[in-house]
């Protein structure tokens, strides 16, 4: 089975794998929102407060009244149904009545009644014959205006002996909610929020540490992926501490702004920051094109969101926005899970299994967030918890995914030093046939000419010739070399860096010094030594240059000279190589640099070329997003014939590479 059909047969799978996904998330939605509120026809109760902690979630009455009719008590009331009460988003007003007696008939009794949830919002105590609440409290107002400073809304009464009393509770709350009522002694109330205090003090530790933790190890390796992993996390906490209404208790308490009454505004933020950050741990930009616009689409769609609830508590229409949050929760969680399963599924990356895992954690939390409005689970303070759990494990997973990508990131980098240095050992045996034992063939080439310059026996004649032709063929085999640098540079690819156009000028005069020797010619140099351009040093000294001055030195005569200039005009720099040689006609001139047409000619002395050189040049200097251009008089049309070879290179800010 070849690559290609492996890879066709895991998307496939794949997809299967999220049609189904997405049916389970249809059929979700669908059931939440057909979620009963209450039903059914129980009779209300007398609730006697004199036990010391007392669940009276099952004996309460229940009602709505429209948003502009809150401050009148209802009429119609229906008994609650389960263990817990629901409240799901809607504009209207939610409201519980408690009928309490003191069944004691020598002493009065104490107790608060309170909620479980911190999301009620505020909360108004309302007493039978009153037009005004006589308590108000709960997470949706500062700590100093509650009744009982405490992150829940807490009320207490107090009933005399045998008394009957009818007491409203008013909710405003926005949120989706699943809450149970209780009546109890005050020290009762004090252990359960302790314990609570317990649990919330050990998930802000552990997430205190992750961040900081990656932060540090984001600075310290460079690695922005742990950076933005630690902005995500730190959104998730605060989210998860608004939820819970520690922000307005513990961290920031009698501040002028309420965070309970913007927990969307904190979720929204947390989807924010997973669109900057999860397509970055996936790499999936580089390997799905559609998951970026996913993010763009998650990031206006949040944008959105936190504009709406700013206003929330003034236009409650706006509530219906909430349900968009949970739909972009889902969405996310569906769509990040199946590209996490299919990199999974394709690489066998450790850090996307740890990611899969990580939602699996997230997912199962939500179930169990939802169990309570199902009744599933009777006690709704485990459905809480969960999302503290679920959230800190989900984020020690999500670090540990990272740590293995950076563990991977440095085997991948430790194999592309390890291939750097093994290039770097071919680019300097490279050099070596290149120069030094150009300087070597320029050498022997030299002795070579004083030997044949003597009368020689015609014995020896046959040996000139094969010394001359193995010469010639070595000539070649520094040429092949030149070009095996261009092939490897344009597999590899390479960037553009400044380039000292003098240092590069001597080089390939360098380069070149054993066909200047030979030929006796000057050189005319003329370059500021401040003069720069963009280009690849190797390409521009070895293609380039040691072609064009080549080609100079091959069809110009013997004691004659090269001039080579530069200067710089406002766009462009320009490099001007001269010769006075031969010349070209007319002809030769338009199909000198054409990328289609090897151009190659008769040197002096019968000197043969491959016709590749001129168009290698053009393909360079487009490399380099510059240019070339000739101008040149043919010996049949004057008597000072010769080539001005021009270089144009751009001027300025780096450019990008033109392939």
């Amino acid at each position: 089975m070849t690559s290609s059909y492996q890879d066709i047969l895991t998307e496939s799978k794949a997809m299967m794998i999220l049609a189904s996904m997405i049916r389970g998330l249809v059929l979700f939605t669908f059931l939440i929102c057909m979620t009963p509120f209450w039903a059914g026809a129980q009779q209300s109760h007398w609730i006697d407060i004199t036990a010391r902690d007392l669940d009276v979630t099952k004996v309460v009455d229940l009602s709505y009244t429209k948003w502009e009719d809150r401050l009148t008590i209802p009429n119609q009331w229906e008994p609650s149904v389960g263990d817990n009460l629901h409240f799901i988003y809607r504009t209207g007003t939610p409201w519980i009545r408690l009928q309490i007696w003191n069944s004691r008939s020598d002493r009065d009794v104490r107790r608060r009644i309170y909620m479980n949830s911190t999301l009620v919002g505020k909360v108004s105590f309302w007493e039978e014959g009153q037009s005004k609440p006589s308590q108000i409290s709960g997470p949706g107002i500062p700590l100093k205006d509650r009744t009982v400073k405490d992150r829940r809304a807490i009320f207490e009464i107090t009933l005399q002996p045998q008394e009957k009393k009818t007491v409203y509770l008013q909710l405003e709350t926005t949120y989706l909610v699943s809450t149970k009522v209780y009546v109890g002694a005050p020290e009762m109330v004090s252990i359960s929020d302790a314990n609570f205090n317990k649990i919330i003090y050990f998930y802000m530790g552990g997430m205190a540490l992750l961040v900081i933790f990656n932060l540090i190890i984001g600075y310290l390796s460079e690695q922005q992926e742990f950076i933005v992993y630690s902005g995500f996390a730190s959104a998730f906490g605060w989210t998860v501490l608004a939820l819970f209404g520690v922000l307005d208790t513990d961290l920031f308490p009698n501040s002028w702004i309420v965070f309970a009454n913007f927990v969307n505004i904190f979720t929204a933020l947390t989807l924010l920051a997973a669109a900057f950050f999860l397509p970055r741990f996936l790499n999936l930009d580089l390997q799905f094109p559609a998951a970026r616009f996913f993010a763009r689409f998650l990031i206006a769609t949040s944008l959105l969101c936190i504009s709406t609830d700013i206003f929330l508590a003034e236009w409650r229409s706006f509530v219906y926005f909430s349900y968009l949050i949970d739909f972009l929760l889902l969405i996310a969680l569906l769509f990040y899970s199946y590209f996490g399963f299919y990199i999974w599924r394709k690489n066998r990356n450790r850090f996307a299994m740890l990611f899969l895992l990580s939602w699996l954690v997230v997912f199962i939390s939500i179930l169990i967030w939802f169990a309570p409005l199902y009744e599933v689970l009777d006690d709704n303070s485990l459905a809480q918890y969960s999302l503290l759990f679920g959230n800190l494990f989900e984020m020690l997973l999500l670090s540990l995914g990272l740590a293995q990508k950076f563990r991977l990131l440095e085997n991948e980098k430790k194999k592309a030093i390890e291939a750097a240095e093994s290039s770097e050992h071919y680019q300097r045996l490279v050099r070596v046939l290149s120069h030094d034992i150009a300087n070597i063939v320029t050498s022997c080439r030299y002795h070579f000419e004083n030997i044949t310059s003597q009368p020689m026996p015609a014995s020896l004649q046959g040996s000139v010739i094969k010394i001359r032709s193995n010469d010639e063929r070595l000539v070649q085999i520094l040429r092949a070399v030149r070009q095996e640098i261009l092939l490897r540079s344009l597999r590899q690819g390479y960037r553009l860096e400044s380039v000292n156009l003098q240092i590069a000028c001597q080089e390939a005069l360098q380069n070149c010094g054993w066909d200047l020797q030979e030929k006796d010619m000057r050189i005319e140099f003329s370059i500021p030594p401040e003069l720069e351009v963009w280009a690849h040093k190797d390409s521009l000294v070895n293609q380039v240059l040691c072609n064009l001055v080549g080609n100079s030195i091959k069809f110009s005569q013997s004691d004659t000279t090269i001039k080579i200039s530069a200067y710089a005009e406002t766009h462009e720099v320009v490099l001007l190589i001269e010769d006075q040689g031969p010349g070209l006609t007319l002809e030769q001139r338009e199909r000198i640099f054409k990328d289609d047409i090897p151009f190659s000619d008769k040197g002096f002395h019968n000197r043969d070329g491959t016709g590749l050189g001129t168009t290698l040049v053009a393909a360079y200097m487009k490399l380099f997003a510059g240019r070339v251009s000739v101008q040149s008089r043919h010996q049949s049309e004057s008597t000072e014939s010769g080539t001005q070879i021009f270089l144009f290179f751009p001027k300025g800010k780096k450019p990008a590479l033109q392939y």
